[in-house]
């Protein structure tokens, strides 16, 4: 099993049936279980190409659990707008409410 350092995170990558897997731990749950999150690979350094991608969404605020929902998504991608654009600005173009 070897260690490395993975952005801030400490992972492990350990050899598993005919290939490897790598490990992330995230810390503990409410109920003390451990959180890690897993990718397998073939090769060590696919496992921690895996782990590398995993590391940088999670710094960039991707949720990992199973209670994000499509909902929660929608409103994420929303209350953040669209790059280069002003939040001010209406987002519908509803031409029937305009008289002419």
């Amino acid at each position: 099993m070897s260690k490395v350092i993975i952005g801030k995170y400490e992972a492990t990558i350990y050899r598993e049936g005919a290939g490897y897997t790598g490990a992330i731990s995230l810390g503990f749950d409410a109920a003390g279980k451990r959180i890690r999150v897993k990718r397998k690979g073939s090769t060590k350094i696919q496992v921690k190409g895996k782990l590398r991608g995993v590391a940088d969404d999670l710094e960039a605020g991707v949720k990992t659990d199973d209670s994000y929902t499509v909902e929660d998504a929608v409103n994420d991608f929303l209350g953040q707008g669209l790059k280069g654009k002003s939040a001010a600005r209406s987002r519908t173009t509803d031409r029937s409410l305009t008289t002419t």
